[in-house]
């Protein structure tokens, strides 16, 4: 079976991003940010005890977590791969009916969208005053959010996270340092004042307040999420071809332009693009700081963008569900590609990754069906988990020696290739890393390698494993479900040897190095 765990994870997602951007009636979006820092110091993802969690030099940030299905509580760690954790990724609880009590450790400064969304049983939750930014419905439907009461309640270090006044014209207090989504769906609201106190807007934060005619935010503000005024008056009354608010921040694209070139004034996009069916290019200026979440995800009719800024930073999901995307020129100094950048790019038959990259993150090519080749960057460090999930027609590739580690279910269902070239310095296949890959014939494990996980070579047919190391351990079901009978190629007297002698595969005892 493919892992069960990751396909969670990556239906999970999927299911927020369709729900992120699709029509929604309960006035409430929902949507994920996996990382806050794709453009700095990456390092690692690993998992503790249940966490999964990207490394960079100075901080980690937990992107998922599996909880015993009899867990009534959370505490999250306060340190994983000896760094401190800052950020709790979206979505990785949502739903769960049996938690009753959460703590968030001093420390942590971001809580993702849709954390704790539709925790009903969830009571007792601790924040510390560390806590600057919490996205998007990250405690909606919990009995602790429900019971808070005040006309402007506030967490953490001045997140303002629910709105109990009567609506009309608001004037946003001084105390206040960063807007959650408290206004969200309200339609009592006609004008709402943002102070200089408030350094950042989170997704979604005005959407559907639909008497909403006017909207003050400082000129000098760049830390808004996507769609913040989605929904309201002010929005739609707004007939410029290019909308921007706060210093350069695009909200909406109100022109009908197919080939589109976005002015330099542009600096930040937040979600101005998002389900266009209309546009076929995009040219991003210079000047374009960061391309926000999702940028182009559902642009059903995009076919190419340039990116003419070298330092631009992409986020999670950039390109997901562009079904006509060709052609990406990336930006030149690029360090990393967030979680579902291609997903279901599916007329996408190739790219040309910047030599700065450093990072492909979650799923970032996940079921692009018509990618037939790619060449990886020599400084790549790693690959995330399921990255290449899906690419039924990619054939070969080879993995730089810069490359550390690559992600559970990396190349599953890669049902094409044939032929895979590991680096030296990979000390670990993990689970179902190369599962569902038929036409893979042979693969060779350096060195390094020392364990082989669950499932790494599942369905595959008669694939034979040279393994160079005479220690390396191999989980039982390393090779579950396969079509013809493995063959091994190793040392006499190995672990190799050994596992397939007692699981009665084929062995072939290697004279010399492999």
């Amino acid at each position: 079976m493919i892992l069960e765990d990751e396909m969670k994870r990556i239906l999970s997602f999927a299911a927020v991003l369709i729900m992120l951007f699709a029509a929604c009636s309960c006035g409430k979006k929902e949507t994920v940010r996996e990382s806050y820092s794709l453009d700095r110091n990456f390092v690692t993802e690993d998992e503790e005890n249940g966490f999964t969690y990207v490394v960079y030099n100075d901080h980690s940030e937990i992107v998922a977590c599996s909880l015993p299905d009899d867990a009534d509580s959370v505490e999250f760690p306060s340190l994983l791969g000896g760094k401190p954790v800052t950020v709790l990724g979206g979505a990785m609880l949502s739903n769960n009916t049996k938690l009753k009590s959460a703590v968030i450790p001093y420390g942590v400064t971001d809580i993702g969208n849709n954390l704790f969304s539709g925790c009903t049983s969830l009571a007792a939750v601790s924040i510390p005053d560390t806590v600057r930014r919490i996205g998007c419905s990250a405690f909606y439907g919990t009995e602790w959010y429900e019971g808070l009461e005040g006309e402007f309640v506030t967490v953490g270090d001045g997140v303002l996270i629910k709105y109990g006044g009567k609506g009309g014209n608001i004037e946003i207090p001084e105390n206040v340092a960063y807007l959650s989504d408290a206004f969200s769906g309200n339609s009592r609201i006609f004008s709402v004042t943002v102070p200089k106190s408030v350094f950042g807007i989170c997704d979604y934060a005005f959407y559907n307040c639909d008497s909403m005619t006017e909207i003050k935010i400082p000129d000098n503000m760049t830390d808004i999420g996507i769609c913040i005024l989605e929904g309201t008056t002010w929005l739609i009354a707004e007939d410029d071809e290019f909308v921007t608010v706060g210093d350069g921040v695009l909200v909406k694209y109100g022109g009908s332009d197919t080939d589109v070139t976005v002015p330099g004034n542009v600096k930040y996009i937040a979600g101005a693009f998002m389900n266009n069916t209309d546009i076929v290019s995009v040219t991003l200026p210079q000047e374009l700081i960061s391309a926000g979440e999702a940028t182009f995800y559902g642009c059903s009719s995009l076919v190419q963008v340039i990116f003419k800024g070298d330092d631009t930073i992409l986020c999670d999901a950039t390109f997901a569900e562009c079904p006509k995307l060709q052609s990406v020129m990336l930006p030149a100094n690029l360090k990393a590609l967030g979680a579902h950048a291609f997903s279901s790019c599916t007329k996408l038959t190739g790219i040309e990754l910047p030599e700065s990259l450093i990072y492909i993150g979650r799923a970032a090519f996940y079921n692009c069906g018509q990618l037939v080749g790619i060449t990886l960057p020599q400084g790549l460090k790693e690959l995330g988990a399921s990255a290449f999930f899906g690419c039924i027609k990619l054939e070969s590739i080879t993995l730089p020696e810069n490359v550390v580690k690559i992600g559970v279910s990396a190349f599953s269902c890669c049902y094409g290739l044939k032929a895979i070239e590991l680096s030296s310095a990979i000390s670990k296949i993990p689970d179902g890393a190369f599962s569902y890959c038929g036409s893979l014939t042979e693969i060779y494990l350096g060195d390094h390698v020392k364990t082989v996980g669950k499932y790494a070579f599942e369905v595959t047919d008669g694939i034979k494993v040279y393994v160079a190391n005479d220690m390396t351990q191999f989980d039982d079901e390393a090779f579950n479900e396969y079509k013809s009978v493995p063959e091994i190629i190793c040392g006499s007297g190995s672990a190799a040897e050994t596992f397939a002698n007692k699981n009665e595969y084929k062995v072939t005892v290697r004279d010399g190095n492999v």
